[in-house]
């Protein structure tokens, strides 16, 4: 994922959606290609859209978006 994300981006190219329909599993490395690559579609006036979520893996990132704003 890593790779073909940064790919797109270096290329210029807009993303639109990304299917996690077969993501069972994402760390904080995986986190992290996804906000530098939410960071570059936003640079091209793109919109980085996550589909098709497992429950398991939209946990993770609602805590995400949890403990990021209980920083602020």
């Amino acid at each position: 994922m890593r790779r073909d994300l940064l790919e797109v981006l270096e290329m210029k190219e807009r993303i639109d959606d990304v299917d996690f329909s077969e993501l069972t599993f994402i760390n904080s490395s995986g986190m992290r290609v996804l906000l530098l690559s939410a960071k570059g579609v936003r640079a091209i006036n793109g919109n980085l859209t996550l589909c098709g979520m497992r429950d398991s893996i939209r946990e993770i990132f609602q805590s995400a978006v949890s403990i990021l704003s209980s920083n602020n």
